[in-house]
């Protein structure tokens, strides 16, 4: 399963806005990820500290359930 891309803000773009796109996400910790990127390439996301928090744990519960199911320790 893969996620759509959503519009990328250009890097200038982003420089300029930067206060308020990190306000942005300050604010409203469920906020839509925005993408940053040179000639509207993806390069880059900025997230809510609280959705790096949810991947994090969400990353680390997925590796001791891989770690548990072959029995070992998770060796990544």
């Amino acid at each position: 399963m893969s996620a759509k891309i959503p519009t990328v803000l250009g890097v200038a773009e982003a420089r300029t806005r930067l206060p308020e796109l990190l306000a942005e996400l300050s604010a409203d910790p469920g906020h839509e990820p925005i993408v940053v990127g040179a000639y509207r390439r993806p390069q880059g996301v900025l997230i809510s500290p609280a959705e790096y928090e949810r991947l994090t744990a969400l990353d680390a519960a997925d590796r001791l359930r891989r770690a548990e199911e072959s029995g070992g320790a998770d060796r990544s």
